[in-house]
């Protein structure tokens, strides 16, 4: 009887599981499985006591139309709602009961992401559209002021004089420090204004990326310093000159609203809702930088990360930068037929650290098998399988035939994901040879059956090859696209030269080899389709030897100074500037671009941006040359760009960027006050984004409210127009 009662219990237990595994992301499920091991079974984690209160800031994908009211139970804390897709705090002892509600499709967290202009400006035909054009007979000039540019990432000075106006006031209207708790998975924010900014040191001393994007989206600095200089794109006569500062960014007057910290897929979400919460809360379009990803992930959209940007790339425009993979051959994709059922390759260098993912077109099963393969014998020893769904192998120096030739481990988890219906193979890998190693190689082999096509995806440590080896597979460049770009409502970003020398404090200049070229794709520029077939990235920006902003703690910490290109001494403070490369790079100079676009146009949709970005980006075979699959639309063009916003306005008609004072516009349950000032009579309208109107009334003394008590939930366009003006504000409901 007492066995019946066990085997029971386990069978609950083993129920339970099978469901949580089910609906969980690989990171979660191997984080609940160290978690159910310690509660149920004989392992202990390392702090070596048990602690049920932990909470892990979670994705929660939610069938279609249900209400986020069910995860209303003790130990669930809902954080943020973006229509079916939920953020909250999960303790690990609530997991199971959350992925038993029928409502929820599945969890997500555990998941960390990696951060991966004198020349730029001009190349983008930025300095064009800040210096002035004409345009149906008029002078025009936009740098992205009533527009609110945001980013999550990591290593910001946010105190750097790049991101203060000439009076000293912090640009940053809004900051939040993401913080995540890598050991309890909790996600918590401090938040600062443009008032209390000043209290703010660094989020991460060790790194300066952030400082460097923001100051290419938005950074104003251009008055006087110190700093090394080359006249010509490839020149290599360095001087060190004294003046007005030429490294300043592209949307020089938008507001800024960052959000920065650990890259973890909750808190950039929680980061990117914070920054587009605030833009609508004051009325003013947005655009959002994403110079992060990885590699890893089914690249077709349905994980619980890409949908959530797909809800917020509705209300933002977001870029997001393709990746810095694409010199790097660490993807396959193998078709089986009746007569090739087998793909088999190896690990560059025979070593590896980080993530193979591969993933089927549908939820059949294949073989992975992981061995050691003798070149001189031509032998095969197999170590590990996994055959189908549910299983879970951990292969290491445990194995002893493994142990003879590597140190590390292999963690393998099959599943059918509960999202796409497609089968995955989840390898978490570090492995390195023995020093007395020169022959044995650590191979993986995937096993399919006629039909099926298996999708394998590594990433900068963790690539293949075939060591000419006949009947083996080499890894491919051709799809190194970064997972997040496959998402729906957001704009990939590879990377082309402009540069490929620059200058360093001391005459002295660094430069590329001959990789680089000038006008060419940027070598490391990641590209790829989707799972569907949608080739990525949409557009490139200029992404190689950008010079920007530095921070003033990662240069004191890494004593680098005499390694910098521009200093500036502001206040007693030192702020400088330096290269780095990269789609990170490339990317904050697309989003500052479409800032000074969303200038001109404030109703610009995801939609309306691709429009302009297809039909006024510069791309020549002769000209930029190949691969002609790494560009994307081409080069971007902000000058093109603006003069195609501006004739391809919406159905409202014109839609300018006014002053930012006269228009004021305070919503309230109901609807809308508008205030112009010296508006006089005043017409107030509210358009949808067909530009249909959906509201209107007449006032006077600048003064009129908006009844919107009967519309939907969305974006809308609110129009003010007298007798000499027409203002415009992009609001949501």
């Amino acid at each position: 009887m007492k066995q019946n009662i066990l085997l029971t219990i386990v069978l609950l237990l083993s129920s339970t599981w099978a469901i949580s595994q089910d609906k969980m992301n690989p990171a979660g499920r191997s984080i609940l499985n160290d978690y159910k091991k310690f509660r149920y079974g004989t392992e202990r984690p390392m702090s070596g006591e048990e602690n049920t209160s932990e909470a892990y800031t979670s994705i929660i994908v939610m069938k279609e139309d249900s209400d986020a009211s069910c995860l209303d139970i003790d130990g669930v804390n809902v954080l943020t709602v973006l229509d079916n897709i939920v953020i909250a705090d999960i303790r690990l002892d609530k997991m199971d009961e959350v992925t038993r509600i029928s409502q929820v499709k599945a969890v997500s967290f555990g998941d960390a992401l990696k951060p991966c202009m004198d020349y730029a400006r001009p190349a983008g035909n930025v300095s064009s559209v800040h210096s002035g054009f004409s345009y149906n007979g008029q002078t025009m000039a936009f740098d992205g002021t009533g527009v609110v540019c945001g980013m999550m990432d990591t290593g910001l000075d946010a105190n750097h004089v790049n991101f203060q106006n000439a009076d000293g006031a912090s640009r940053i209207q809004r900051l939040w420090q993401m913080n995540y708790n890598s050991a309890t998975g909790n996600v918590t924010s401090t938040e600062y204004t443009a008032e209390t900014v000043n209290k703010f040191t660094t989020d991460n001393a060790s790194g300066s990326h952030a400082t460097h994007v923001a100051g290419i989206m938005a950074g104003s600095y251009d008055r006087e310093g110190t700093y090394a200089y080359i006249s010509s794109a490839n020149g290599k006569n360095p001087q060190d000159l004294t003046g007005d500062i030429p490294y300043y960014g592209v949307a020089t007057g938008a507001d800024l609203a960052f959000s920065v910290g650990q890259l973890y897929s909750p808190s950039i979400i929680q980061g990117i809702a914070n920054i587009v919460d605030y833009a609508e809360s004051v009325g003013k379009p947005s655009v959002v930088n994403l110079s992060l990803g990885h590699t890893y992930g089914p690249h077709d959209g349905t994980d619980a990360y890409s949908q959530a940007l797909e809800k917020l790339g509705k209300r933002t425009i977001i870029c997001m930068s393709s990746g810095n993979d694409g010199d790097i051959p660490m993807s396959i994709t193998k078709v089986f037929t009746s007569s090739d059922q087998k793909m088999m390759t190896q690990l560059v260098n025979n070593k590896a650290d980080g993530v193979i993912d591969i993933w089927g077109n549908d939820n059949s099963a294949f073989t992975v098998k992981w061995a050691l393969y003798n070149l001189a014998t031509q032998s095969f020893t197999y170590l590990c399988e996994v055959t189908g769904a549910g299983q879970t192998v951990n292969l290491g120096t445990g194995n002893a035939d493994f142990a003879k030739y590597f140190t590390g481990s292999i963690a393998i988890q099959s599943n059918v994901n509960t999202l796409n219906n497609r089968y995955n193979v989840y390898n978490n890998i570090y492995v390195n040879p023995l020093t007395t190693n020169t022959d044995v190689f650590l191979s993986l082999i995937v096993e399919g059956t006629n039909g099926q096509t298996a999708y394998v995806y590594g990433g900068t440590d963790v690539s293949f090859t075939s060591q000419s080896i006949s009947g083996w597979t080499d890894g491919s460049k051709a799809n190194s696209i970064n997972d997040g770009a496959c998402a729906q409502n957001v704009l990939s970003v590879g990377s082309y030269t402009t540069r490929t020398t620059w200058g360093v404090f001391g005459s002295r200049y660094g430069y590329y080899d001959g990789t680089f070229k000038l006008n060419k794709i940027s070598p490391f520029s990641s590209y790829g389709t989707s799972f569907q077939g949608k080739a990525l990235p949409l557009v490139c920006g200029p992404g190689a030897a950008i010079i920007s902003s530095f921070s003033r703690y990662y240069v004191a910490k890494t004593n680098s100074s005499a390694s910098m290109t521009a200093k500036a001494t502001v206040n007693g403070v030192e702020n400088y500037w330096s290269r780095m490369q990269g789609t990170s790079m490339s990317c904050p100079f697309v989003a500052g671009t479409i800032a000074l676009w969303l200038q001109a146009d404030p109703a610009l949709t995801f939609e309306r941006v691709l429009d302009a970005v297809e039909n006024s980006s510069s791309y020549s075979s002769l000209k930029n040359g190949t691969p002609k699959a790494a560009w994307g639309a081409g080069a971007i063009d902000a000058l093109a760009g603006i003069k195609y916003v501006l004739e391809n306005r919406a159905a409202i008609g014109q839609v300018w960027a006014d002053d930012n004072q006269r228009l004021i516009v305070t919503a309230s349950e109901a609807g809308y006050e508008v205030f112009v000032a010296d508006g006089g009579a005043v017409t107030a309208t509210l358009y949808d984004l067909q530009g249909r109107p959906v509201a209107r009334t007449l006032g006077t003394d600048g003064t009129a409210t908006v009844d919107a008590s009967s519309l939907g939930h969305g974006v809308y366009i609110l129009e003010a127009r007298g007798a000499d003006y027409r203002l415009t504000r992009k609001v949501t409901r």
